[in-house]
């Protein structure tokens, strides 16, 4: 779902070393923020991720990185965990977190606007289902530009003191 202009190659092989490490390479990214190339790479684990794994991860990709000639150079590399509203890039990940809360960005307007929030309802056919106030709405995988959860951290606080 997320756009990158990482060449293929270097995806899989980013991809191939994370999970050799025991992560999922959640979403990997160039943005530009602040002047600054930043390749974003978003990890997850079935027991999260702390600061340290993060930073492990980074330093065993340095060097996969520095022998890549695709890269533009002055770039920095950023590893972080999804966080509490992590983004939605594989079709395992709509199976995942079906009756969850999410919003998504289509990459074009449709006729419910550019942005549905709602509950995410099933994956069938490479389609979802997200529950609105106004019905539900199926949208084609292909049409998504980004998808996020829409937690309520309140919420998940409150449920954590009650446990």
């Amino acid at each position: 779902m997320s756009s990158s202009t990482l060449p293929p190659e270097l995806r899989a092989r980013i991809e191939e070393h994370v999970e050799s490490l025991g992560f999922e390479c959640v979403d990997m990214l160039f943005a530009l923020e602040g002047g600054r190339r930043i390749l974003r790479i978003v990890l997850d684990s079935s027991g999260g991720v702390v600061l340290d794994e993060c930073a492990r991860v980074s330093r065993e990709l340095g060097p996969i990185l520095d022998e890549c000639t695709d890269l533009p150079a002055g770039y920095y590399l950023e590893v972080s965990s999804p966080g509490i509203n992590r983004p939605l890039t594989k079709p395992a990940h709509f199976e995942r977190f079906k009756g969850e809360r999410v919003k998504v960005r289509l990459r074009e307007a449709s006729e419910w606007g550019r942005t549905i929030t709602g509950v995410l309802g099933e994956l069938v056919d490479d389609e979802i289902t997200i529950e609105t106030p106004s019905g539900p709405r199926t949208v084609a995988l292909s049409q998504i530009a980004r998808a996020r959860l829409q937690r309520d951290l309140d919420a998940l606080l409150k449920s954590k003191r009650r446990s």
